[in-house]
């Protein structure tokens, strides 16, 4: 093995997947669950090894190493929860490797199970094109998943390019703490715009970083149903939810 396959290999050795819930929050109080998004994370930190991660995704032969690995984890988190809908995030640069389309065959077994989230990290282009189009929706799809995007109204993922791909998509995500800075009634604004995008075009909307019981609550009040968040559930290893099953 080449040195630089060795410190790959090292480095993914220090990775590990945790799971946060996806519930239906029918009233601020009690929940059912619907999906669990996979999370990255270093054991070194304890969150997500971005540098690491970029130098991954750089080229399909290191992102190769990964994505077996990737397979791997996937493949034992359903041999302990067989019933369980996991959401999986892929970056659009990811989708230019081929050893990422290997993968997705890989586990197309669990594909009914899987949502595959697109990031919004903005990706290099392709033949002139955006990696993220009709075709590469299609050829996701084709395998029997069903498409998210992650983090509308944020990066590549603004208003115009969901509208561009929306024949091809299933849920839209809106994460909370990216818009930390705005009022009040600005992100109330923000958040009825998604919703009434996405009940016109029958999408899931899934609201991201619901922290207490209020927000939640109010979330509820306003039929933001769909909520994720560290009220609901911390990230934890899939063996914590082994009970549940």
């Amino acid at each position: 093995m080449r040195d630089d396959e060795q410190n790959l290999s090292e480095k993914v050795g220090n990775l590990y997947l945790v799971l946060q819930t996806i519930v239906n929050a029918v009233d601020c109080s009690g929940c059912e669950i619907l999906d669990f998004e996979v999370l990255l994370r270093e054991k070194s930190t304890n969150e997500f090894p971005l540098l690491t991660f970029q130098a991954i995704i750089d080229n399909d032969e290191s992102n190769a190493i990964y994505m077996k690995w990737f397979e791997n984890e996937i493949k034992k988190i359903y041999s302990f929860l067989p019933k369980k809908n996991l959401d999986i995030n892929l970056d659009p640069q990811q989708l230019l490797l081929s050893s990422t389309w290997i993968f997705l065959k890989n586990i197309s077994e669990f594909c009914h199970q899987i949502k595959i989230e697109i990031t919004e990290t903005p990706s290099k282009l392709l033949d002139g094109r955006k990696i993220i189009n009709k075709q590469t929706l299609l050829r996701i799809k084709k395998f029997g998943y069903t498409v998210a995007f992650d983090d509308v109204d944020t990066g590549e993922n603004n208003l115009q390019f969901v509208i561009n791909n929306i024949n091809y998509i299933d849920r839209i995500k809106l994460s909370l703490p990216f818009f930390r800075k705005e009022s009040c009634r600005e992100i109330w604004s923000l958040l009825k715009k998604w919703k009434a995008f996405a009940d016109l075009h029958n999408l899931e909307l899934i609201v991201e970083g619901v922290s207490n019981k209020k927000l939640s609550c109010e979330l509820s009040k306003y039929k933001f149903n769909f909520q994720q968040g560290y009220y609901w559930s911390c990230p934890k290893r899939f063996y914590n939810f082994l009970e549940r099953d």
